[in-house]
């Protein structure tokens, strides 16, 4: 599986086995602004030698007025740009 450490990245693991797998992340950045750093452990196959964990950077401009959860939908006046 693919697991984030606070649950902000999400991303649907592969169930067919290949060589190279391009993975949708998606980001909810709820009332988080600024910078931001994350790690995604993923689970292979392979056996636990091979773990990759990947970091994921963004950043976060403007936050939510309301003060809502960090599951919400973002809204157009957040933008992120992962890197």
């Amino acid at each position: 599986g693919i697991v984030c450490n606070d649950g902000c990245l999400s991303c649907p693991a592969k169930e067919t086995p290949a060589k190279v797998h391009i993975l949708p992340v998606t980001f909810q950045a709820g009332d988080v602004g600024g910078r931001i750093e994350r790690e995604l452990t993923i689970t292979t196959d392979l056996g636990d030698g091979a773990v990759p964990v990947v970091t994921v950077q963004a950043l976060v401009d403007g936050a939510p007025a309301d003060g809502a959860s960090a599951r919400r939908t973002p809204s157009p006046e957040q933008s992120v740009s992962l890197r």
